[in-house]
């Protein structure tokens, strides 16, 4: 838990092919609440888009983002390398930002 208080931003990996991914989801969202991380910056990462089946996939997809209205959200399939350059393009202003407040010098430095 101590690497969830120190850390600069959470990704939350979420099995979307585990018929109990939505009860997990919850169990981790409320054990961040309490420890006093739920405000950490949090991309959820649904996982194993490639294990579903074309009709259930969209469905599934669809559904979590109308319930969860996450606009940072990232649906990828870890396995077959799916939408991993999403997740990358998501994550790389949370760790900009806040390398820009640990070294705010940075941009003025010549070894840039």
């Amino acid at each position: 838990m101590d690497e969830i208080r120190e850390a600069d931003a959470l990704l939350h990996v979420i099995d979307i092919s585990s018929p109990a991914h939505e009860e997990q989801y919850e169990i981790v969202m409320k054990t961040l609440a309490e420890i006093d991380c739920a405000d950490k910056p949090t991309i959820n990462v649904y996982n194993k888009i490639d294990v579903l089946d074309n009709d259930k996939s969209s469905q599934k997809i669809s559904w979590v983002k109308k319930t969860r209205r996450d606009p940072t959200a990232v649906y990828i399939s870890a396995h077959k390398k799916e939408n991993i350059d999403l997740l990358k393009a998501k994550l790389l202003p949370l760790v900009k930002k806040r390398h820009y407040q640990i070294f705010p010098n940075y941009l003025k430095s010549e070894y840039r």
